[in-house]
């Protein structure tokens, strides 16, 4: 009876480790792919800061002179503004998904 005991006891101690290295796997597949996408999510941050968002100020700008000189009409006036809007709600959501993909990696990394 005792034999057997020990038996159970070998294998449910197997069970166990295979469970742990299971565990551990995962958790190391799940690191990897967040810290992936929170490196992409940077990159498309800083790409926005560095071209798009500078852009929008002297779109701005330009437009505005440009309607105040009469040299385009309000409509592609309001037409280059909404551009220059949806570029920044752009920027937004990456911030957004930049700071939620950080989230996920301190959180895995504080598991």
């Amino acid at each position: 009876y005792l034999k057997e005991k020990i038996k159970a006891s070998k294998i449910n101690e197997m069970i166990a480790e295979n469970s742990l290295k299971i565990e551990q796997e995962s958790l190391n597949n799940q690191l990897l792919v967040s810290y992936t996408q929170q490196k992409a999510n940077s990159k498309i941050v800083i790409d926005y800061e560095n071209l798009a968002l500078k852009n929008v100020d002297k779109i701005n700008e330009v437009a505005l002179k440009q309607l105040n000189n009469g040299e385009i009409n309000y409509l592609d006036f309001v037409q280059l503004t909404n551009q220059n809007i949806n570029i920044q709600l752009n920027y937004f959501d990456a911030v957004k998904l930049l700071n939620e993909s950080t989230i996920q990696l301190n959180y895995l990394l504080n598991k």
